[in-house]
């Protein structure tokens, strides 16, 4: 999908065609993967299984209740992706052909 650029003096507006709840999950799924990996890293020793049953052992069930939401984040993402109806949206951005100085 291209989108179609309209020039006005110093905007340039585009016009695109976007998916939000599929964008905000896929965000969301990608901000959850990022807590997922620091909620990880007493395990990523050689003595994990020390950790398991010793200074984590009450931190395990965090830990599983945080991997929980993530891949329904992503299912969800990719559900929305498939099946919502894209939205046209304009932006507007600052036109770089635009000299905003006075003679």
């Amino acid at each position: 999908m291209n989108p179609q650029n309209v020039q006005t003096a110093s905007l340039v507006e585009k016009r695109i065609s976007t998916r939000p709840k599929a964008r905000l999950f896929g965000l969301l799924a990608l901000i959850w993967f990022g807590i997922l990996i620091v909620c990880s890293i007493p395990f990523w020793g050689p003595d994990w299984r020390t950790n398991l049953t010793g200074k984590f052992a009450d931190a395990i069930w965090l830990f599983i209740l945080l991997v929980l939401p993530g891949p329904v984040f992503a299912a969800l993402a990719l559900n929305f992706f498939f099946t919502e109806t894209p939205v046209r949206i304009t932006e507007l951005h600052p036109n770089p052909n635009y000299n905003n100085e006075r003679k």
